[in-house]
């Protein structure tokens, strides 16, 4: 190699030393740069003859671990997903309060049935007759604001998913450009690393809404889609909607069905024009999405339920009169029978069938409906998980629905109607059936007249409203805690606490019924849905009213320190692998120095090298 070598081959040292010297300044300059990564250049000797006769920049390379990086996406998507749930959660477990405090609900309802044991203690006091409905409106209220609270989150939640949709769109939008970018670079060979370092930013944007997964195409391009296989792009962005459906109520449900959705879904067309709800089961299942969804469709919706069911259970205790079948005979069918005329929707009976070939007995509930559209009624419509569950429609008169009551029993009982009674019979000497009980459940509809049983609670929808767990236009129970209200006819006579016939006249100083009412709430036992997840579909929960509210209570503290443990330890997971992922691609300042150094040295001596090679040529022209 002469000297004209020397020299070429110097000056592309000093050249690839500049390159790799600009790329060491541009490191230093975004070391804090949120999504920088390390930028190395790649280098390579050039061969002529067999010989190095210099080098030359090959590429500008990214110092990335895919894997660390995907590992590190999901942890973050996971990690979104508790923020969300842990903030809401605590918000409704603050709701309830803490157990025992003075303003937690298990407090406010003790207060309550305090107030009826001083009453029953000392009847003829009006003073105490107040302080019951006094205590009575302080617990309403906390149902209609926990209510109100409980739909308030659930409206936040629907909006935090309206909100996202426009960043979904705005970072997949960001990741059509960009890729174009990298595709029409990327022609040549070399790949745009700070391109490359742009659009995962906007990827991991999209990894803290949903858990998503990238695959890698030619040219740099890439594809992203959900865990579950959803495309979400592949070099077009699919394009979200956000359907809204307004105000929030308990009574807003989700459904794939379009028509029967009450609250609002995200809509995605892809590029083919297909659209699908994203919001299906399954689609989803980590990230703000998922938290947000199952916050409104599930967790809350199921807090509501808890709730409801504790209103609807102090409404039927203070309210249900349970009355009993009497003797009834036929030749040698014999039976039971039961007024049925003041049964209003919802009202219920029970009819126990006993085959005594088996021994079995076999219970038969019947619902009254007077909305045909609702039937035919769930199993879950009763909390027994025994029995077989019937919506009768009663709105063509009781003959009509007597009549499909005895078509479902079969032929070994016969059902008929006896004026306004209900009567059921055996199949008589064949002897293969006996009735073994029949009962009929129907609701206080005033203070007096009716027994005990009183209407205390009603259903504030439109009107004073009697609460009988009826099924006409939807079930009752749902957002019942929101509309729970005292009757306007015991607020405008206090002495419906005490009074319970007017002929005779109960006396002023009589304590019967605010015994009854105090048993009914703290002695009495009932079965309650296990829709709410407190119980099972087998084996119900059963207990009091206070019992019940004192196991929501303890649901939804459990639920929120749950979601703390979870939250903490993904916390720790997302922080080290984040922090593995920034040691492993990002800048370093100390090696960066170093390798400045590095860097200095060598283009000194390449200059010093170019320098001899000066002083060489000089010489030689002075010989």
């Amino acid at each position: 190699m002469g000297l004209g070598g020397v020299l070429s081959t110097s000056l592309s040292g000093l050249k690839t030393t500049e390159a790799a010297l600009e790329l060491v300044a541009r490191n230093v300059a975004n070391a804090d740069t949120p999504g920088y990564t390390k930028k190395s250049l790649l280098r390579e000797s050039t061969v002529a003859n067999g010989q190095s006769n210099g080098v030359r920049e090959v590429a500008i390379t990214r110092e990335l671990d895919a894997l660390l990086q995907r590992e590190a996406r999901l942890s973050n998507s996971a990690f979104a997903n508790s923020s969300v749930l842990q903030s809401f959660l605590s918000r409704v477990d603050q709701l309830f309060g803490e157990p025992g405090s003075d303003f937690a609900a298990d407090a406010i309802y003790n207060q309550f049935t305090a107030s009826l044991s001083e009453l029953a203690a000392t009847p003829d006091s009006t003073i105490l007759q107040q302080t019951v409905l006094r205590d009575a409106q302080t617990l309403v209220q906390m149902l209609n604001q926990t209510t109100n609270d409980i739909q308030g989150l659930r409206s936040q939640a629907d909006s935090a998913l309206s909100g996202i949709v426009n960043d979904m769109n705005e970072a997949l939008s960001q990741i059509e450009r960009i890729n174009s970018q990298i595709i029409a670079l990327g022609a040549s060979g070399n790949l745009p690393p700070d391109l490359l370092d742009e659009r995962d930013r906007q990827i991991d944007t999209l990894a803290n809404f949903m858990d998503i997964r990238v695959l890698p195409r030619e040219n740099g391009s890439i594809s992203i889609f959900t865990e579950s296989g959803t495309s979400l792009f592949d070099g077009t962005a699919t394009k979200f909607q956000f359907d809204g459906r307004g105000a929030i109520t308990a009574d807003a449900l989700y459904s794939i069905d379009p028509a029967q959705r009450g609250v609002g879904t995200i809509v995605a067309t892809a590029q083919n024009g297909f659209t699908f709800d994203l919001l299906q089961d399954g689609v989803i299942r980590s990230g703000e999405i998922a938290a947000y969804t199952a916050l409104r469709d599930d967790i809350l919706v199921e807090a509501q339920t808890q709730l409801d069911e504790f209103a609807s259970s102090l409404a039927l205790a203070l309210s249900s009169i349970n009355t009993a079948g009497t003797a009834a005979t036929s030749g040698a069918a014999t039976g039971l029978e039961a007024d049925i005329s003041t049964m209003i929707s919802g009202d219920r009976i029970s009819l126990d069938v006993v085959d005594t070939v088996s021994g079995n007995t076999q219970t038969y509930t019947f619902i009254r409906v007077d909305d045909p559209t609702q039937l035919p009624l769930q199993a879950s419509a009763t909390t027994n998980p025994n029995d077989l569950v019937f919506g009768i429609d009663f709105s063509g008169g009781l003959a009509a629905a007597v009549a499909a009551m005895d078509t479902i029993v079969g032929a070994n009982v016969v059902l008929s109607l006896s004026g306004t009674n209900l009567v059921a019979l055996d199949d008589g000497a064949p002897d293969l059936t006996d009735i073994g009980a029949l009962s009929v459940r129907t609701i206080a509809s005033g203070l007096t007249g009716q027994g005990l049983a009183m209407s205390f609670f009603t259903d504030f929808n439109g009107g004073d409203l009697a609460y009988s767990e009826s099924f006409d236009g939807g079930p009752q129970k749902r957002g019942f805690a929101g509309r729970i209200a005292i009757s306007s006819a015991l607020k405008a006579d206090p002495t419906g606490l005490i009074v319970s016939s007017t002929s005779p006249q109960t006396g002023s100083g009589d304590a019967t019924r605010p015994l009854f009412l105090l048993d009914q709430l703290t002695d009495t036992n009932s079965q309650f849905s296990p829709a709410g997840s407190i119980g099972g579909v087998n084996a119900p929960f059963e207990g009091t009213p206070g019992d019940y509210l004192v196991r929501i209570i303890d649901f939804q503290a459990a639920q929120s320190s749950d979601i703390s443990r979870v939250h903490e330890s993904r916390t720790i997971v997302a922080t080290s692998l984040n922090e593995r992922l920034n040691k492993e691609t990002g800048v370093n300042l100390d090696e960066e120095l170093s390798n400045l150094l590095v860097l200095q040295n060598a283009y000194a001596a390449n200059a010093r090298i170019l320098q001899a090679v000066d002083e060489i040529i000089k010489t030689l022209l002075r010989v």
